[in-house]
């Protein structure tokens, strides 16, 4: 079974935008154990390096801005499911849409990554914090406290 971790790691080598060489950095680091926290790259990542060695800071900008764009194609074919098919969804634009939320899949990993996180570790801290406002009883209202 894909987790996370493997997504996010796999879906990172295929990276085309600026400061893939950071990311790689990342993903071959190590924990204090010594073993590669993501450990993609670990038997290449100096050739990798040297084949990417080029770093932007603003990353976290590019990945963001990237990801909106994203949700907004999955928001644009979503509204042409009210606009032009009357609330159903055709098999084709089913397609068009999951292949969208796939992009913004890959945005969100590219993100997370810059970030230094996981998408392993926000997922399971989400699920938690949404089974304690199960039984809080504040799976409705509002504020990020609740």
């Amino acid at each position: 079974m894909l987790t996370f971790f493997d997504y996010q790691t796999a879906a990172l080598a295929t990276t085309v935008y600026p400061s893939l060489g950071e990311m790689v950095r990342k993903l071959t680091e190590e924990n204090a154990d010594g073993y590669p926290i993501f450990g993609l790259f670990a038997d290449q990542s100096e050739d990798v390096l040297t084949a990417v060695e080029q770093c932007n800071p603003g990353n976290i900008y590019y990945t963001t801005i990237a990801l909106c764009g994203e949700v907004g194609e999955i928001a644009n074919k979503v509204k042409k499911i009210m606009r032009d098919h009357n609330g159903h969804c055709p098999e084709a634009l089913s397609r068009e849409i999951r292949d969208e939320i796939g992009d913004a899949l890959y945005y969100l990993a590219a993100l997370t990554t810059e970030m230094d996180e996981s998408l392993q570790s926000i997922a399971e801290d989400n699920l938690k914090k949404l089974q304690d406002r199960q039984q809080a009883d504040t799976l409705k209202g509002s504020g990020d406290g609740r």
